[in-house]
């Protein structure tokens, strides 16, 4: 049952279908629980923390975003590409 729902899950993302969602849970109940529990976390909290900002439109831990001033609305902003921990 916990499987059927993981893969369920996994299905409402964009892009995914009933065969990748299989293979991801898979491998998420193969693989070592601190890989588990990592995504989980990381989920969880840029679900919380990130916004979009409403002066560009960019995602964003902060309101209102550092935009770049030279950017404008149509370029992401500057406190996303910036951010050291998105590679």
């Amino acid at each position: 049952e916990s499987v059927v729902r993981l893969i369920a899950a996994l299905r409402r993302l964009p892009g995914v279908g009933p065969r990748s969602a299989e293979r991801m849970a898979l491998q998420l109940v193969q693989s070592p629980a601190e890989l588990a529990n990592e995504l989980a976390d990381a989920i969880r909290l840029a679900r919380e923390k990130t916004r979009l900002c409403s002066l560009c439109g960019g995602l964003t831990e902060w309101i209102p975003a550092p935009c770049a001033p030279t950017t404008g609305a149509t370029t992401p902003c500057s406190a996303w590409w910036n951010n050291p921990w998105i590679s």
